[in-house]
């Protein structure tokens, strides 16, 4: 729903992401370890090495779309380089000021306030392919 309001994250609330995204996917990759922890202070170089991520130059990349803003490869460089220095904190501040989510309000349905119904319909407006088709009936 595009008239939604928006908000910046939290550098918390990145952190956490990242967390929820990391204890999802390492049980499905053979090559991540399932038992590393993310902490704020994790080293970009441990972090690679853990998730067995991408090159940061493609890492970054992925983040400015998962994110939906366009940093600079050079202003990324700034905030994991050197990777033996910088943090998973670092990114998160970083991306905090950038990143911007969508405050769900619920709607008026069938005569009721329903939240559900708001997040599925904003969810299906993001949708970039053919959205799901959307059918309501009384």
């Amino acid at each position: 729903m595009k008239n939604n309001q928006v908000s910046k994250y939290s550098p918390e609330e990145i952190f956490e992401i990242f967390k929820e995204q990391y204890r999802l996917a390492s049980p499905l990759d053979p090559i991540a370890d399932e038992t590393f922890e993310l902490t704020k202070g994790t080293l970009i170089i441990d972090l690679q090495d853990a998730q067995d991520l991408l090159p940061w130059q493609e890492w970054t990349e992925w983040l400015n779309k998962c994110y939906g803003f366009e940093a600079k490869r050079a202003e990324w460089k700034k905030v994991v380089k050197p990777i033996t220095e910088k943090t998973l904190w670092d990114v998160c501040l970083f991306i905090s000021k950038r990143a911007e989510k969508e405050i769900v309000k619920p709607i008026n349905l069938l005569g009721n306030e329903c939240l559900s119904s708001a997040v599925f319909l904003t969810g299906n407006s993001c949708q970039t392919d053919p959205p799901i088709p959307i059918i309501l009936t009384q």
